[in-house]
């Protein structure tokens, strides 16, 4: 076992809404097994992507998001 830097692409790819994604389904066999980490940089950009998304009001911080994957 091995840990995995995700960029932030990939790490997208890890919300339970992408679960069929085609490039999720790529990646999958390239992270099973490994101990995945993300950068500060990722958990920045996946945040300012949320707040776009669905607005500052109704977000959760990406660091309680990603507590339980990888904390």
């Amino acid at each position: 076992m091995s840990t995995v830097l995700l960029d932030t692409t990939v790490a997208s790819l890890l919300h339970p809404k992408k679960t069929n994604d085609a490039l999720r389904v790529q990646y999958e066999t390239h992270m099973e097994g490994q101990i995945l980490a993300v950068s500060f940089q990722t958990v920045a950009e996946l945040g300012r992507g949320q707040k776009r998304t669905i607005g500052e009001r109704r977000c959760v911080p990406v660091s309680k998001s990603f507590s339980k994957s990888f904390w």
